[in-house]
C-alpha cells in the first residue's frame, strides 16, 4: 500500500520536472506492476482516493485534473495483478488502531483489510506502534540538506 503522501509527492515531483525521486520510482513500479521480479498491486480505498483528490485540489489542481488523477488510481488498482477494486475494499474504520491520526488509522486498516505485505509512507512516525516490524532502515538527504529516515514496516 502506498500512502497518499507518496502519491502526492510523485505528482509534485513530476510537476516540478524532477526525475528519479523515490516517490517516482515507487509509483513507476506500481505502474509496471512489478518491483524487480516481484508482482505488486496498488491497494487503495475510496477514503484514500477521496483524500488524494482533496489534496490535489488544495494544492491548486483543476477539478477535472484532480478527478482524472483519482480515476487513474482506480484504473491502476483494477489493472494490477490482483485486480483490486477500491469499491470492494471496505474502509475498516471499525478496527481500533491506536494511532494519533484517524486518517492514518484508516490507511492502516485498509492495508490490513487488503492483506498488504507493505505500507510505504513518508510519515513513519505516525505509524509507530502499529504492530509491525521495522526493517531495511536507511537515510536519505534532500536537496535542501534535510535528512529523512527511510524505513520499511512489515505488517502482520
Amino acid at each position: 500500500l502506498l500512502d497518499i503522501n507518496i502519491l502526492v509527492s510523485d505528482v509534485l515531483s513530476r510537476a516540478r520536472g524532477r526525475r528519479g525521486t523515490i516517490s517516482q520510482k515507487l509509483v513507476n513500479a506500481v505502474l509496471a506492476g512489478k518491483l524487480g521480479e516481484t508482482s505488486i498491486q496498488l491497494v487503495i480505498s475510496i477514503a484514500m482516493l477521496d483524500r488524494f483528490q482533496d489534496v490535489l485540489l488544495r494544492l491548486g489542481a483543476e477539478a477535472d485534473d484532480a478527478e482524472a488523477g483519482r480515476l487513474a488510481l482506480i484504473d491502476l488498482a483494477r489493472s494490477g495483478p490482483d485486480a483490486l477494486d477500491p469499491y470492494l475494499l471496505l474502509d475498516r474504520s471499525d478496527i481500533p488502531f491506536a494511532l494519533a491520526d484517524e486518517e492514518d488509522a484508516r490507511v492502516l486498516a485498509t492495508a490490513f483489510a487488503a492483506r498488504a505485505n507493505f505500507l510505504v509512507t513518508d510519515n513513519l512516525a505516525d505509524f509507530s506502534g502499529a504492530g509491525g516490524n521495522i526493517t531495511n532502515t536507511s537515510t536519505a538527504r534532500h536537496s535542501d540538506g534535510r535528512i529523512r529516515q527511510l524505513t520499511q514496516q512489515v505488517l502482520h
